[in-house]
């Protein structure tokens, strides 16, 4: 019993060190992969998921020149399957320089993130355009989240702020929608602090609290799919109730 208890130990530490070995050599291949096809040098943060004898990983990834980026990227041994979403934070992020420009125009602070309403496989190009893109995949549909503490909130200026954001991606024929939320000044320094935490294995930014959300307004084509009144009324019915207590 004991010899036999022995060949299971051994065994088993026997494993973990081919699992081990197995996992930097996987991780090593991740980065020449994502290395060869962006051109520029990746580093691997860890393996999120594992299944050995189908020979397939999944890694947490980011540009040595960018370590705020995080890409999530497969890799197997066979060279099938393989995908990363680089190019598609890539693009995600043009989305949220263009809607900050226009919140540039309001007091206050904010955080935007853009991530794609449904999964996006396959694409790769770095250099695409929003609008190129759309022209490619019309159909495709985006979540921008805004979390914003402003000074003294104005109604009016925040409704044309969004709208502006909306008109300027007009390219976005398919219902995309700005995802608002309000939040104190403790709330957005909480935010800020989760994201410092919390980033690199939560990489899709979805929130619920500390965030209050306003809510999430669909736009197409430049327009808003809610009346003006309607989304100025949900806004200032946000203030009424929970900005009081801030």
């Amino acid at each position: 019993m004991k010899k036999l208890i022995l060949l299971c130990m051994a065994g088993v530490m026997m494993m973990g060190t081919v699992g081990c070995a197995m996992t930097g050599a996987y991780e090593k291949k991740a980065e020449r992969r994502l290395e060869d096809r962006y051109g520029i040098s990746f580093q691997v943060e860890r393996v999120i998921s594992r299944n050995i004898f189908d020979g397939y990983y999944e890694v947490l990834a980011y540009p040595e020149d960018d370590p705020d980026m995080l890409v999530r990227a497969s890799v197997d041994f066979e060279g099938e399957g393989e995908s990363d979403d680089y190019a598609i934070k890539l693009l995600c992020r043009k989305i949220s320089d263009r809607v900050a420009r226009k919140m540039d125009n309001l007091n206050g602070t904010y955080l935007i993130n853009t991530v794609p309403a449904l999964p996006v496989y396959g694409f790769f190009d770095t250099n695409m355009t929003i609008e190129q893109y759309m022209e490619k995949f019309p159909m495709d549909s985006f979540r921008i989240c805004i979390n914003y503490n402003p000074d003294e909130l104005d109604v009016n200026a925040l409704y044309r702020v969004l709208a502006d954001a909306a008109a300027d991606l007009d390219c976005l024929e398919y219902n995309s929608y700005i995802c608002l939320h309000l939040v104190s000044g403790r709330d957005l320094a909480g935010i800020q602090q989760y994201l410092k935490e919390h980033d690199k294995e939560y990489a899709d930014y979805v929130w619920n609290e500390p965030c209050y959300l306003v809510g999430n307004f669909d736009f197409a084509c430049g327009k808003f799919t809610m009346a003006e009144s309607e989304i100025k009324s949900t806004i200032a019915g946000f203030r009424e109730k929970y900005m009081k207590e801030w």
